[in-house]
């Protein structure tokens, strides 16, 4: 067995925090070649983390990476499965969402590793925590990592190394690096200065990665289409935009005031004189009996010395044919005397048509529920009540009024 002359990668981490760029990438180039050696014999480590990374000094090399622990690993075969559905190995923090689901895993899984790996060394935090086990692995597969240069100085760590880190945290096995071999193609890309695979990959997605606006012009290239338009060429045609919509709806309020005033200008036209006078609403509420009585008249002359157009209450001959004021119905009252059985028919029916109409709003109001069909009842029982009640004052009037008359 190896004698092993160096430090866990966890202690490398511990003593400095974020891992600066240029140590990051050869750190990562030496971990993706290594697991590559290993999934092209068909071996997944499944519980790739810091404490399973080792560093040794060989020759000038500082940093020579060896990778250790493969006491989970699995030696795939073309009829067997990595690992049995609904098994969970590995790590919390460093478990691809495959793993934590209890599916079966493939090489990808160690990519995913990789990238968790690589997403503590740029932030000097893993991306994701929990007070608990089945926290952490909720959030592997259905939390979205924060973006690294929010965590630390952008100016720290360039957009094309968030982009290989990001890519290869995706949910889904098929979004992220299928091999360690590309993985490997985009640090080497990253560290001779050109742009990886997985930057114009990331922005094409969802809108969550971008990059700054020189960051393609710095490198000679065109810029891809990004989720989110960075602002150009079209600022112009924004502008114009805007000043237009101001424009029309300067143009809108100004149409709206001049309709509304056209409206009362014609609304105005109209003489005072042409708009008839309403009765005033019934504000008064007087009891039944002789008291109610007394106090209906009072509050009728009141209306007629303060409404002298009104035609006046219904029932009465003259108002019905248009002879309005205090003469028509002191003529009605004459008549009234003269002829007291025609004057207390005529009350009566005003009587009548007043408790139907009473008994009808009632109606409406209780409704037809069982309670309301027994009000109503009862309502009709009352105003039977009321009608024969009325009918005997009427004819005590009458025998009153014929007795005046003799």
């Amino acid at each position: 067995m190896e004698w092993l002359d160096g430090k866990p990668f966890s202690k490398a981490l511990e003593e400095t925090r974020p891992i600066p760029v240029v140590r990051l990438v050869h750190i990562a180039h030496q971990i993706a070649d290594a697991l590559s050696s290993a999934h092209q014999r068909g071996i997944v480590h499944r519980d790739l983390k810091p404490d399973n990374i080792f560093l040794i000094r060989r020759g000038t090399e500082q940093d020579f990476v060896k990778i250790l622990d493969f006491g989970i690993a699995k030696v795939s075969s073309g009829t067997s499965k990595l690992t049995r559905a609904g098994s969970v190995f590995g790590t919390p923090h460093y478990m691809s969402p495959e793993q934590a689901a209890g599916a079966p895993v493939d090489s990808r899984t160690d990519i995913y590793a990789l990238g968790v790996i690589l997403y503590e060394m740029a932030s000097g935090r893993v991306p994701f925590d929990a007070d608990n086990f089945m926290g952490i692995l909720t959030q592997h597969m259905y939390k979205a990592p924060v973006p690294i240069r929010a965590l630390v100085p952008p100016q720290d760590v360039p957009p094309g190394l968030e982009a290989i880190i990001l890519k290869a945290l995706s949910k889904k096995p098929e979004q992220r690096y299928q091999t360690m071999d590309e993985v490997g193609l985009d640090l080497d890309k990253l560290t001779r200065g050109m742009i990886p695979d997985a930057v114009p990959e990331m922005m094409s997605r969802s809108g969550g990665f971008n990059v700054p606006a020189d960051f393609f012009k710095e490198r000679g290239m065109a810029a891809p289409v990004p989720a989110t338009p960075i602002g150009g060429s079209r600022g112009r045609w924004g502008v114009y935009a805007g000043v237009a919509g101001v424009v029309a709806a300067i143009a809108i309020v100004v149409a709206i005031f001049a309709k509304s005033s056209s409206s009362t200008a014609s609304t105005n036209l109209v003489s005072p004189a042409a708009v008839p006078a309403s009765p005033p609403a019934r504000t008064h509420a007087c009891s039944r009996g002789p008291r109610g009585e007394a106090c209906s008249l009072r509050v009728r002359a009141a209306r007629r010395a303060r409404f002298p157009e009104w035609p006046g209450p219904r029932g009465h001959a003259d108002h019905r044919r248009g002879a309005g004021g205090p003469e028509g119905h002191a003529r009605s009252a004459a008549r009234g005397v003269q002829d007291p059985a025609g004057h207390a028919r005529r009350r009566a029916a005003q009587g009548e048509d007043e408790s139907r109409a009473h008994a009808g709003r009632r109606r409406k109001t209780i409704g037809r529920t069982t309670g309301g069909r027994r009000a109503i009842r009862g309502a009709k029982a009352a105003h039977g009540a009321v009608a024969a009640a009325v009918a005997r004052r009427r004819r005590n009037r009458q025998s009153l009024g014929e007795v005046t008359v003799k």
